[in-house]
């Protein structure tokens, strides 16, 4: 069984992970909302429905998340307390049922970090075993910097020992702990401070879906395998489209702009706007819009589309604009392509630093430093970059890694 809900970029590692479990002979369930049903029914594995409808889909139609993600950065707790809500909350009973029944056949869990703190204690119930897929590098413990908060950095380790600290109280302050840690008990497993942001620690294996060579592990890490990148290529047999295929041979290869289903929330004219400025640079851009809303503030205009398979289109840009979302990062980094990251969310924050750090990109926090960054990575030397990192990644393989471990968890079944 697998499990993950919330956004695309949340649920995307996790399908190239499925394909591989069932091509090694095992039999896939998915659990996610509904609102994922067009991109999983595709796929060679069964997708059984999450309790509550915690996707983009439902999201981008509830006015509160609308006025919430105007400002992310500002509403990070209200956010915390929103998605635990529409994920957990609103229904307890409902998604502990959705869990529990397909648990009951299941021979091992993967879950995603954040869903773990539900699935993980009723897996725990039932004598399921858990492979947690980590998403999240700037979220893992140590001494040796603080956590991103948007952003981290080295400090004494006495300060970093506070970071930290203070990082976990604010996690109880704005995930409500009492429901998860009462599950908890329910599940026969004991109540810990900061269930809602480490239940990865209770699992049986943790998997890093992240290089080593663009997050570079702590020595101090609690127990975690690094495995890699884990990047979904679109839906299944899915192509460029036609005209966006022709757009892209008209010229010079464009910038492709993706802003992901977190950040491209009410997006429409800031991806008007980023179009607008690149063209004034002379730089041809595609769009992908995320949704017809978008979409139709760039309507009547070339290379535009809602979605196209990023692993076969950035080979043939010159740079990316993403929003810093790990997949579309990893898709990026494995190209050997250069990106700007215009973040919201603050995990996205830290990809945007770690690019420049590496020298592969840029951040640009505002809506009117995009295209200016954008000139800023096209150098020979920020390219060359960009190639060398993806060819000494070539060879990880992150869902390979986390395949071997459920294959290695599996026999606690036994």
């Amino acid at each position: 069984m697998i499990t993950s809900a919330g956004y695309l970029g949340d649920v995307a590692p996790f399908i190239p992970i499925g394909r591989r479990l069932v091509e090694r002979g095992h039999a896939v369930t998915f659990v996610a909302p509904a609102g994922f049903t067009t991109v999983l029914d595709t796929e060679p594995f069964t997708h059984h429905h999450f309790g509550l409808d915690f996707s983009a889909a439902a999201m981008h139609a509830d006015p509160a998340h609308t006025r919430l993600m105007r400002h992310p950065l500002t509403n990070t707790p209200r956010l915390a307390k929103y998605w635990l809500g529409r994920s957990y909350l609103d229904d307890p009973a409902t998604v502990e049922a959705s869990i529990a029944d397909a648990l009951t056949d299941a021979d091992a869990l993967v879950t995603h970090p954040a869903v773990a703190m539900i699935a993980l204690p009723l897996a725990h119930r039932a004598g399921v075993p858990v492979v947690v897929g980590h998403l999240f590098p700037m979220l893992l413990e140590t001494q040796q910097w603080t956590p991103s908060m948007p952003y981290s950095f080295r400090a004494p380790r006495p300060v970093n020992r506070l970071a930290w600290k203070a990082y976990d109280a604010f996690g109880k302050a704005a995930f409500p702990e009492k429901e998860i840690n009462d599950l908890r008990r329910r599940c026969g497993m004991p109540t810990r401070n900061g269930a809602a942001v480490s239940a990865y620690r209770d699992a049986e294996e943790t998997v890093l879906l992240t290089s080593p060579r663009y997050a570079e592990p702590a020595d101090d890490w609690p127990p975690v395998t690094v495995g890699g990148f884990a990047i979904w290529d679109g839906p299944a047999d899915m192509e460029i489209p036609p005209q966006l295929d022709d757009y892209i041979e008209s010229g010079e290869p464009p910038v492709v702009v993706t802003l992901g289903t977190s950040a491209a929330t009410d997006a429409g004219r800031r991806f008007a706007w980023i179009r607008a400025d690149l063209a004034r640079r002379g730089l041809r851009s595609i769009i992908l819009a995320g949704n017809d809303t978008n979409a139709a503030a760039l309507v009547g205009l070339p290379g535009v589309a809602t979605f196209a398979p990023l692993t076969a289109l950035l080979p043939r840009c010159r740079a990316a604009v993403v929003s810093g979302a790990l997949g579309s990062v990893a898709a990026a980094v494995s190209a050997g392509v250069p990106a700007v990251v215009h973040p919201q969310l603050w995990d996205q924050y830290w990809h945007g630093r770690q690019l420049s750090r590496l020298g592969v990109g840029a951040l640009a926090r505002s809506v009117d430093q995009v295209a200016g960054c954008v000139e800023s990575i096209l150098g020979d030397d920020i390219a060359t970059a960009a190639r060398s990192l993806s060819n000494s990644i070539a060879e990880e393989d992150g869902v390979g890694a986390l395949v071997v471990a459920v294959e290695r968890v599996l026999p606690l079944t036994n």
